[in-house]
């Protein structure tokens, strides 16, 4: 009993002690290839002065010896990248970019246009399209007239061109018109896209409604 209450209390010990958390230490050197002078546990944090880069040591640990260059080779430490590089072409289409901290230089990121499904960037022909919009294209309005006369063929005048015929809506004292033969009940200007025409009796004060998109 007493042999088996000691084994359980040193699987306990080695338990708990293997659960804590284990110091680590930071070594500086002057030059990637400056050699180690002892052996490195995993997860030492290693400093080069030369060119202010990190590396920490990996599972294996590394040996004396042995210096930056060798361990990035041998995948026994990893260089820690603290900053983001980019190629100093503004045009260019691919930047450089650190993707594997396994390697000493950097990988090709290539920055893809956006599409209808997926986010991107804006490409040169998209900011060249999106500058050729006119301000207001697209813009829906609504205008209020009331007329003055009775008779046929009056016309009111919109403040801006309809984008097209399609877009025009049109209410006589509440009721929505149509342009659609056999009705023909008004039309609007194919050049101007501004005048509209009614092709039925108008009377004096009756309210024209217009909604229509730019």
């Amino acid at each position: 009993m007493k042999k088996l209450i000691l084994v359980l209390g040193l699987f306990v010990f080695a338990l708990y002690g293997y659960s804590q958390t284990t110091p680590s230490k930071l070594v500086r050197v002057a030059t990637t290839t400056t050699d180690f002078v002892m052996n490195l546990p995993a997860g030492t944090f290693i400093y080069c002065v030369a060119d202010s880069s990190a590396y920490v040591v990996a599972s294996a640990g590394i040996a004396t010896g042995e210096d930056i260059v060798s361990g990035l080779g041998a995948a026994t430490i990893y260089r820690i990248r603290t900053t983001v590089e980019n190629s100093a072409t503004r045009g260019a289409v691919n930047y450089a970019l650190a993707v594997d901290s396994t390697k000493s230089t950097y990988e090709a990121l290539e920055l893809l246009a956006a599409t209808t499904s997926y986010a991107g960037v804006m490409t040169a022909a998209d900011k060249t399209k999106l500058d050729g919009i006119t301000a207001g294209v697209g813009t829906a309005y609504a205008e209020n007239f009331e007329t003055a006369a009775d008779g046929d063929d009056q016309t009111v005048t919109l403040t801006y061109a309809a984008k097209d015929s399609t877009s025009v809506v049109i209410s006589l004292n509440g009721v929505e018109l149509s342009m659609v033969t056999p009705y023909d009940q008004w039309d609007i200007d194919a050049g101007a896209m501004k005048i509209i025409t009614f092709r039925i009796p108008v009377y004096k004060w009756d309210a024209v409604s217009v909604a229509y998109t730019k």
